[in-house]
């Protein structure tokens, strides 16, 4: 009897934690795919990237509800950051041409305005830490102090680092007679 009440409760956490991943895929896969086609400039990689952010989460949900306020948004694009630099450590990503690709994959987002996908490559091509930041302020939607907490780094660090980044972007765009 006892044991029967035991797999009941065990079948019910698991229905609720499927349900749990459900509603995260349903509320960020768009938001992180964006994230890692960034960071990756390939489509493929970024949606196998996404997948498994996702399990990954999955597998450690128990720990990000041992956490106390954090946002499962800002918990995931935690996972998918590593997850995007763990790619791009591979051997064939830093012999692998990403300019075409990131173009294409870009245009997968669906309809946007060439300025608006001119930037999001512009982006692409700001050194790591720059890139971070701008993705994750601008197309994430975080705070400051969200992003100092996904990349474990000060908020004052953040503001530094977005400053930079809007400089840089702000030269390549006049460079390019955008403004």
């Amino acid at each position: 009897m006892y044991k029967e009440v035991g797999h009941l409760s065990e079948t019910k956490e698991l229905i609720d934690r499927e349900g749990q991943l459900r509603e995260w895929v349903e509320s960020y896969r768009t938001e992180l795919l964006k994230l890692c086609i960034v960071y990756l400039s390939d489509w493929s990689l970024a949606e196998d990237a996404v997948q498994e952010t996702f399990l990954k989460a999955w597998r450690s949900k128990n720990r990000f509800e041992a956490r106390n306020g954090s946002s499962p948004k800002t918990w995931l694009s935690k996972i998918a950051i590593n997850t995007c630099r763990s790619y791009r450590r591979t051997k064939w990503f830093r012999h692998a041409d990403c300019a075409l690709a990131l173009e294409t994959a870009i245009s997968r987002l669906g309809e946007m305005q060439p300025e608006e996908r001119d930037l999001l490559i512009d982006v692409s091509r700001l050194p790591e830490k720059y890139k971070s930041v701008i993705l994750l302020y601008y197309y994430q939607e975080m705070t400051q102090q969200e992003i100092a907490d996904v990349l474990g780094i000060s908020r004052s660090a953040v503001n530094y680092r977005l400053q930079r980044a809007l400089g840089m972007l702000r030269l390549t765009f006049r460079g390019e007679g955008h403004v």
